[in-house]
C-alpha cells in the first residue's frame, strides 16, 4: 500500500478547547476521608445470605465462563457484517483482506477577538507523510441554514459559538473535524512564548483602526505577548480577506520556529490537539491556501459567498480522506478485484474528490473480476452510485438484496486498470490516511 499504517485511536482534544465559557469544575469526595454514619433505615449488621453465599459462587462461574465468553464475542465480531471488521483474511495480498481507512487528519483553529468574537478560522490539515495545509476560511462566509436562510459563519458563532461554526463549516465544506482548539486574545502569549520573537514577514502594514500604523511591513520581530494585537489589526477599510494575509504570514513564521526549536517548543502534549499538527507540519511542506470567495453584496455588511463547486475543489485538494458530518457524504467501500489497483487507495482519493467518505479500502473475494461494479442496497443511495461512477469513468451500477454497513460497495474490476484516478501512479507518494488494521 502507499501509505503507511496508522493507529485508528483518535486522539482527543484538550478539554479547553471544547468550549468557549469554562464551566464550573465538578465537586469531589469529602476531604476528610471519613465513610459517615450508615444511611438511615438501613443497619449495618443486617446482610441477605445471598451476599454470604450466592454472591461468591456466582463470582466463581462468572470467572470460569470468562474464556468462552470472550471466544463466543471474537467469533461474533469477527462473523459479523454489520461493523467494519468483517474478514478475518490478515494477508494484505490475499482476496477478501479488507482494512479501516482513516480519515484525513484535521484540526479546526477558531481565533477570538478580545470580545469573545469569531476573528478568524483556520484548519490544520496532515494530508500526507510529508505534508500538509493550512486552510483558512473568512468568518464573514455565508452558508445555508436550516430554516433561517444564509447566516455567515461569525454569527452563528455569535449565536451558538463553537458548535454553530462546526455545523456552518460542515455544510459549506461537506467535512467535519476530527479536533477544535479555541484560542482567546490573551492565551497567545502563552503559546507562542516558546519560540518568542517569531520573525515573520508581513506581506503589508498592519494599521489599527484609525489607520495608525502598529506594525510595518516586511521582515519583523514580535514578541509572543504581540501575536494577539498583531492579528487583530484591522486598518478603518481592510476587509477580513485582505487581513487574512498577515494571519498566513504569522503561521509560516510559527511553523518554521517550531521546526527550529523543536518538540520542546509546542503546547503540550506534543502527540495530540494543536501540539501534534504543529510538529508534522513543521517537518514537511505545507500548502497555504485561503478558500476562494466573491462578495455577496457591494457594499456593508461585509459578507462572501464561497461557490459550492469551489469549495469542493478547494478540501478535494487539500483532503485525501475526507469525512462529513452525518448524511452529507455517501459511505463507501472500495475493493480491488484485479490484485493490481492497490487494495483501491487511489480510486478512494479520487471517490474523497468527488464527494464520497470512504470507509472501508482492501480485496474482493476475487482478483478476476471483469467489470467494476457499484453496488447499492437503499434505493435512496442509487443517485450518488450513478454519481460516483460517472466520476471514475468506468463500472456499472448494481443494486444488492442484501443490506451492508456501508452506503457503496465499489468492486474495481479489469476495466479500471490504467485509468487515471484508479490506477496507483508510478512514484506516487504516499497520503496520509492510512489504514487502522486490518480488517479482520
Amino acid at each position: 500500500m502507499t501509505s503507511s499504517t496508522r493507529s485508528s485511536v483518535r486522539p482527543a482534544p484538550a478539554a479547553s478547547a471544547d468550549h468557549w465559557s469554562t464551566g464550573a469544575g465538578s465537586n469531589g469526595p469529602a476531604s476528610d476521608g471519613s465513610s459517615g454514619p450508615p444511611p438511615r433505615g438501613r443497619s449495618p449488621r443486617s446482610r441477605s445470605p445471598w451476599w454470604r453465599f450466592g454472591f461468591p459462587i456466582a463470582l466463581v462461574v462468572l470467572i470460569l465462563a470468562i474464556p468462552v465468553l470472550v471466544w463466543s464475542g471474537a467469533r461474533v465480531v469477527l462473523d459479523s457484517n454489520d461493523g467494519k471488521l468483517v474478514r478475518r483474511v490478515t494477508d494484505p495480498e490475499a482476496p477478501g483482506w479488507e482494512a479501516v481507512l482513516e480519515p484525513t487528519p484535521t484540526e479546526l483553529v477558531l481565533l477570538l477577538d478580545s470580545r469573545q468574537q469569531l476573528q478568524g478560522i483556520s484548519i490544520l490539515i496532515l494530508s500526507g507523510d510529508n505534508s500538509g495545509a493550512v486552510l483558512q476560511v473568512p468568518v464573514e462566509t455565508l452558508f445555508l441554514l436550516d430554516g433561517a436562510g444564509e447566516i455567515s459563519l461569525a454569527f452563528s458563532g455569535f449565536l451558538s459559538e463553537e458548535e454553530g461554526i462546526r455545523a456552518g463549516l460542515g455544510q459549506l465544506l461537506r467535512l467535519s473535524f476530527a479536533s477544535t482548539q479555541v484560542i482567546r486574545t490573551d492565551e497567545w502569549a502563552s503559546l507562542v512564548a516558546p519560540v518568542s520573537p517569531l520573525t515573520i514577514s508581513s506581506p503589508d502594514a498592519a494599521v489599527d483602526a484609525t489607520g495608525a500604523v502598529v506594525f510595518p511591513k516586511g521582515s519583523i520581530q514580535i514578541r509572543a505577548d504581540q501575536v494577539a494585537a498583531y492579528l487583530s489589526a484591522r486598518g478603518p477599510t481592510e476587509t477580513d480577506v485582505a487581513r487574512l494575509v498577515r494571519t498566513e504570514a504569522f503561521w509560516r513564521a510559527w511553523l518554521v520556529a517550531t521546526a527550529n526549536a523543536g518538540l520542546s517548543s509546542v503546547p503540550p502534549p506534543a502527540d495530540q490537539g494543536l501540539g501534534r499538527f504543529l510538529v508534522a507540519l513543521s517537518q514537511g511542506q505545507v500548502r497555504f491556501v485561503t478558500l476562494p470567495v466573491t462578495e455577496a453584496s457591494p457594499g456593508p455588511p461585509e459578507l462572501y459567498r464561497a461557490p459550492p463547486a469551489v469549495a469542493a475543489a478547494t478540501v478535494a485538494a487539500l483532503v485525501p480522506f475526507p469525512v462529513g458530518p452525518p448524511g452529507m457524504r455517501p459511505t463507501v467501500r472500495v475493493l480491488d478485484g484485479t490484485g493490481r489497483l492497490d487494495h483501491g487507495e487511489t480510486a478512494a482519493v479520487s471517490l474523497g474528490a468527488a464527494g464520497a467518505q470512504v470507509e472501508v479500502i482492501g480485496n474482493a473475494a476475487s482478483f478476476d473480476e471483469p467489470i467494476t461494479q457499484l453496488v447499492y442496497f437503499d434505493d435512496t443511495t442509487r443517485a450518488e452510485a450513478e454519481r460516483l461512477r460517472v466520476a471514475l469513468g468506468v463500472g456499472q451500477v448494481v443494486r444488492s438484496s442484501e443490506r451492508s454497513s456501508v452506503d457503496i460497495t465499489i468492486i474495481l474490476g479489469a476495466d479500471a486498470i490504467g485509468v487515471p484516478g484508479i490506477a496507483p501512479p508510478a512514484g506516487a507518494s504516499a497520503t496520509r490516511g492510512g489504514t487502522g488494521g486490518p480488517g479482520g
